[in-house]
């Protein structure tokens, strides 16, 4: 309790707009090492 943690909260849409993916991460700041990429077509 107390300790700092990495809380993550994504959505992925599709072309229509609906959700098609929703997560909720906790992560302990001392334990990860993230690298985030994110990328959209521009089709």
């Amino acid at each position: 309790e107390g300790s700092p943690v990495l809380h993550l909260v994504r959505s992925t849409y599709n072309l229509e707009n609906e959700v098609i993916e929703f997560t909720l991460s906790v992560a302990r700041a001392d334990k990860f090492h993230y690298k985030i990429r994110h990328l959209r077509s521009t089709n």
